[in-house]
């Protein structure tokens, strides 16, 4: 035997009904508080909330809500509360370094300290290139500021790629974000100078953890590796171009072509896996 709970939709006076009570498909009810005769649906959708309806009301009482003032009700509050909190997500931004969220009426971040205005107002130099892996790699270290590994990783990878300019560019925009002064920047500029001058100048002037040992002199094999693909593929290309039964030399010699260049980026370093995948 189920128990159907149900409301007086004037008082809202809770009810317990026995299903076993009812014999009809919209039963009505006299409210003992009120006066007011309702009726629901029967059987129910849900028999611990049951939807009532009304029927006839006390004069004395106060206007009743039909069903659908009801319903109409509910949806405008649930509308209220969503438009309350997609305002409240508005008023908020993470900060670009730590990624704590502040509000936004706030001049600079309440965990790091860096200021916001600074950061949005800072030049982008267009001359200095960088590889796609690096900007993830950038991205990935100012979420991990407090990472000695990190920033060892990245300015590592800045020297090997050629691209220390852009690691000093990064750490400048970083420390002038946060009023000029930071250690970690200090320091990481630093050693990208050093490292800069020893690209340059083959000084012993950087830090020793990134000091390479000097270039031994090798059978320079690898022109001759670059260079006979590059030959073959042209040859491929004019016999296609000369004989009309072997037109598909063309499509093959320019093959051979591309796969040279994207090889030889790829043995170089200017290109990696982690710039398409991750």
């Amino acid at each position: 035997m189920e128990k159907l709970r149900l409301r007086c939709p004037t008082c809202s006076k809770l009810y317990e009904v026995s299903d076993s009570d009812i014999t009809s498909t919209t039963p009505q009810f006299d409210c003992i508080s009120c006066a007011t005769r309702f009726t629901f649906a029967y059987p129910v959708i849900n028999p611990r909330d049951v939807a009532t309806q009304v029927v006839f009301q006390n004069p004395t009482t106060p206007a009743a809500l039909t069903f659908q003032q009801e319903l109409e009700n509910q949806s405008g509050r649930l509308g209220t509360e969503a438009e309350a909190q997609g305002a409240a997500q508005q008023r908020v931004h993470s900060c670009p370094k730590c990624g704590a969220v502040n509000d936004k009426g706030l001049a600079e971040c309440y965990s790091c300290h860096v200021i916001f205005e600074r950061l949005l107002e800072l030049p982008l130099d267009p001359t200095l290139r960088a590889q796609p892996s690096l900007v993830r790699k950038w991205k990935n270290l100012v979420l991990n500021f407090d990472s000695s590994e990190l920033h060892d990783d990245f300015l590592k990878s800045c020297h090997e790629l050629d691209a220390l300019r852009f690691a000093i560019l990064k750490y400048e925009e970083l420390q002038k974000a946060q009023g000029g002064k930071d250690h970690v920047c200090e320091s990481m500029i630093y050693k990208a100078h050093g490292l800069l001058q020893v690209t340059l100048y083959g000084k012993r002037t950087g830090d020793r953890f990134y000091k390479k040992d000097p270039p031994k002199n090798v059978v320079a094999w690898h022109k001759y590796v670059f260079f006979t693909p590059l030959i073959i593929s042209i040859l491929m290309m004019l016999s296609g171009f000369t004989s009309l039964s072997q037109r598909n030399l063309v499509g093959a010699g320019v093959a051979v072509m591309l796969l040279t260049f994207g090889l030889t980026l790829f043995w170089k370093g200017r290109l990696s896996m982690s710039d398409f995948i991750g």
